[in-house]
């Protein structure tokens, strides 16, 4: 289990959008997750890239663990 926790995730979805309010204007960006349908926004592109590096270098969080050990393998 242990190791597990430090292994980076196998697999991530989500919804992007990306909107500006007019052409000078910055990108602005939000994440929906496709499993939990959490919304996240991002004020700037940077943020998001942030983040969705940092989500790829996690371990899986304990639900992703409880939610692997009930799929049953092919």
């Amino acid at each position: 289990m242990l190791n597990a926790m430090k292994q980076p995730r196998a697999y991530l979805s989500y919804l992007l959008r990306l909107w500006r309010s007019d052409d000078t204007a910055p990108w602005r960006a939000s994440l929906e997750d496709a499993r939990t349908h959490e919304h996240l926004t991002f004020p700037e592109t940077d943020q998001l890239f942030a983040f969705l590096r940092e989500q790829m270098q996690a371990g899986p969080s304990s639900e992703e663990e409880s939610d692997t050990t009930h799929r049953s393998q092919p």
